[in-house]
């Protein structure tokens, strides 16, 4: 009889572990998936983030190109400032 109900004893634990370990395995799959969704989830952040900024930077790029051409056209027109009125007109129409 006792060995009977070692054996149902042992039947029992090892039940009980493979139980666990399926539940376990479970969590750990579940926790990895959330983790990954959160991982892409932030790298479309990030993504978006850096296109954002580089659109910015092309942006401010063009204003500070279109910035300097008119301080070099107004720069021009200064040094020419000594010649007729006409020509600095000229200038300031070409």
């Amino acid at each position: 009889m006792a060995s009977v109900e070692l054996r149902a004893l042992i039947d029992n634990v090892l039940n009980d572990t493979s139980r666990d370990l399926d539940d376990t395995s479970r969590d750990m799959k579940e926790q990895a998936d959330a983790v990954d969704a959160a991982f892409q989830k932030r790298v479309v952040e990030v993504d978006n983030a850096k296109m954002a900024l580089e659109e910015n930077l092309r942006k401010v790029s063009i204003g500070l190109l279109r910035s300097t051409y008119v301080f070099v056209r107004l720069s021009n027109v200064f040094l020419l400032s000594y010649l007729s009125p006409t020509t600095v007109v000229l200038q300031l129409l070409c």
